[in-house]
């Protein structure tokens, strides 16, 4: 799914908002950190389920982020972007990022 993610992105610089019409169908998705593009909508269907993987590898290369208002190279976090305009998540669907006792 991120591969889909980051190709509607690249396309999304030749034109106007590039919508996902509701991510699904329903049922759960796991995936890695998502890196978004300019003009992206991500729009989770009510009864989708978008669980990150709990592998820090997987939010590898370190990005530009901020940690407790401090501005740093760091873990990708779970929805990137950088630098990027016109950007959405929306829907009722759920974004887990299946914290635990080990994370």
């Amino acid at each position: 799914m991120t591969l889909l993610l980051m190709a509607a992105g690249r396309g999304s610089r030749y034109g106007k908002l590039k919508q996902f019409d509701d991510l699904g169908p329903a049922g759960e998705f796991l995936t890695g950190p998502i890196h978004l593009r300019s003009r992206v909508n991500l729009h989770l269907a009510k009864e989708a389920s978008l669980r990150f993987i709990p592998n820090p590898e997987l939010y590898l290369p370190v990005v530009r982020t901020r940690w407790e208002g401090v501005e740093c190279m760091n873990y990708s976090p779970f929805i990137y972007a950088c630098e990027q305009e016109d950007i959405a998540v929306t829907g009722e669907g759920v974004l887990d990022g299946q914290a635990g006792n080990d994370h």
